[in-house]
């Protein structure tokens, strides 16, 4: 079971055609395709049919993102896990959303909602598959960046969020921005070369000292461990 890649982002803007001329000519995104009230959107090295859905509405507002799963069989298991977490999931079948097939939609504990896909459509990059070309063309518009690559959402309570995509999701932590506190107590642990010293002392410990602190409680033991552990990294 695992989760590839951010596939789109959807989005809402009351100004469709403003918003569009800002994401081809100064993001310079393709146009994917259009429809009465939708703009689909890509960067010029992506292979799906698009990484954004702009959608009219009077408010400005998101309306979903979606990610890839690795294999077809993810979003059965990927279900169960997200409900039995308590979120209510719905299935979109094939053909509802434009450039996918079927897919699993629900609202995440921060409350934005999230789509998890594996059919995506291929519609190619601008490089084509013979002999592509290293770069892309030099008149490219705007930034013209080569892929979407990650989207930052809001959460009143951070934690809550990030245990729900690690522990349900499977997601892993590449890095954390700590408060103003929690910086001051890290400053507070022991260097690498104290905490070297202190195993070197335990390990040198009468027996007895040992026992001691094995009986001390799991909990405790963790906090300390992990501590230690996100200091020397």
């Amino acid at each position: 079971m695992g989760i590839l890649r951010l596939a789109h982002v959807d989005v809402r803007t009351p100004d469709l055609e403003l918003s569009t001329a800002y994401y081809t000519e100064v993001l310079g995104l393709r146009l994917a395709e259009r429809g009465e009230d939708t703009v689909y959107l890509k960067c010029w090295d992506e292979e799906d049919h698009h990484s954004i859905r702009l959608r009219y509405d009077p408010r400005t507002g998101l309306d979903l993102f979606s990610f890839r799963v690795e294999r077809e069989d993810d979003l059965a298991e990927l279900e169960i896990a997200v409900q039995k977490y308590g979120c209510q999931v719905s299935r979109v079948s094939r053909g509802e959303s434009v450039g996918q097939g079927e897919s699993l939609r629900f609202v995440i504990p921060s409350g934005q909602t999230m789509e998890l896909v594996y059919d995506l459509e291929k519609t190619g990059n601008i490089l084509g598959k013979l002999n592509p070309s290293p770069v892309p063309p030099p008149d490219m518009p705007g930034i013209a960046p080569p892929r979407l690559d990650h989207m930052l959402i809001n959460a009143e309570e951070v934690g809550e969020a990030a245990a729900f995509f690690r522990q349900v999701l499977g997601f892993r932590m590449t890095e954390q921005v700590l408060d103003a506190k929690s910086v001051q107590a890290l400053a507070k642990l022991p260097s690498l070369d104290e905490l070297r010293a202190r195993i070197v002392g335990l390990v040198n410990a009468p027996a007895t000292k040992i026992a001691g602190i094995l009986q001390a409680p799991a909990g405790q033991l963790a906090r300390v461990v992990g501590a230690y552990a996100a200091k020397a990294a």
